[in-house]
């Protein structure tokens, strides 16, 4: 658990220190001493960083972004609104201190009974970032079905903007978008808002 005075971990850290330093100045060599002929790490680290074709790196990490993980969705012909209970599968056994099992694997909840989701999840595409501006709210998230997650960033700076992976899709049950999802009790709200091209008003 980590300490919840930074004050006292960067002491312990400075005593370490100071230690390893004294006990530098009085210790004395054994023994033969050879120079090291290895690169330093950091230098090769820089060389090889040096080397590598950023541009060409982030393009494909576009293209990695649009293929593996997004999960092209229709849009939403009709306003619709329906409750979705989710469930969580435990995947790794939670114990306990003593190392007893508090909640085995394969465990189901709805973590709705515990938390509060306190912000809304908005799922578009980006050709849907023009309609969803004026809706948006300072705290929602958005999350972006298919297109270029980096340019709906800039044009959604005060947000936070994520690519909708398909594991996320099926816990919040998002079909279509537009979609607004919204935490009612322990079920989610979710609301999917008719959209047609060319009218983003």
């Amino acid at each position: 658990m980590p300490s919840r005075r930074p004050w006292m971990r960067s002491l312990v850290i400075s005593a370490s220190l100071v230690c390893s330093t004294v006990f530098a100045q009085q210790s004395s060599v054994i023994g033969a001493v050879y120079p090291i002929k290895e690169k330093d790490a950091l230098a090769a680290l820089k060389n090889r960083a040096e080397q590598v074709d950023w541009q060409a790196y982030m393009a494909n990490r576009k293209d990695g972004w649009k293929s593996n993980l997004q999960r092209e969705l229709p849009i939403a012909r009709k306003n619709l609104v329906r409750f979705h209970r989710p469930f969580y599968t435990v995947e790794q056994a939670v114990i306990d201190q003593k190392g007893a099992v508090i909640y085995p694997v394969g465990f189901r909840y709805n973590p709705l009974n515990h938390v509060r989701l306190p912000y809304r999840i908005v799922a578009i595409s980006t050709l849907q970032v023009e309609w969803v501006r004026a809706k948006l709210r300072k705290t929602d998230r958005v999350l972006i079905s298919h297109g270029d997650v980096f340019k709906a960033r800039e044009l959604l700076p005060e947000h936070i903007v994520f690519t909708l992976d398909e594991r996320t899709r099926s816990r919040l049950d998002i079909q279509r978008v537009p979609t607004i999802v919204v935490q009612k009790g322990n079920l989610l709200e979710v609301s999917e808002y008719k959209y047609v091209e060319g009218h983003e008003g």
